[in-house]
C-alpha cells in the first residue's frame, strides 16, 4: 500500500482504506475549523467520514485509514518461434480484459499481472 496522498486522490487516482475499501466520493474542504478537512464516503458505508490531510482516519492507526490504492497493470506475452523466445508486447494495460482483448495474435500465449 502506498501512503495516502491528497492532491493524487483529488486528481483521480484511486484510493482504498487500510482495510481494502473502494472511496467512492472525495472531497477536500481547507476551510474547515479541524484537522479532518477531507470528506469521503467509502463504499458499502451509509454515511460520509471525515479524515485528516494525511489520510488518518483518528489519532491513531486505523482499518479506515486512507491509502492509495495499487494499480493494477497488466502485460501480454508472446512467442517467438524464431528465436524460441518469449517477449512481451509493448504496452501496458490497465486490466485483464483489455489485456487479453488486445493480444490476438497468432504468437500470444498468455497475459501476466505486474507487480
Amino acid at each position: 500500500m502506498k501512503p495516502f496522498d491528497l492532491q493524487k486522490a483529488l486528481a483521480g487516482e484511486p484510493v482504498v482504506t487500510r482495510e481494502g475499501d473502494k472511496v467512492v466520493q472525495l472531497h477536500y474542504f481547507p476551510n474547515l475549523g479541524s484537522d479532518f478537512k477531507v470528506i469521503a464516503h467509502i463504499e458499502h458505508r451509509f454515511t460520509f467520514d471525515t479524515f485528516k490531510i494525511n489520510g488518518m482516519y483518528s489519532e491513531s492507526s486505523s482499518k479506515l485509514d486512507l491509502v492509495m490504492a495499487d494499480q493494477e497493470r497488466w502485460a501480454n506475452i508472446y512467442w517467438d518461434e524464431i528465436s524460441s523466445k518469449a517477449y512481451s508486447g509493448d504496452t501496458i494495460y490497465s486490466t485483464e480484459e483489455e489485456a487479453k482483448e488486445n493480444g490476438k495474435s497468432p504468437n500470444y500465449r498468455t497475459t501476466i499481472k505486474l507487480k
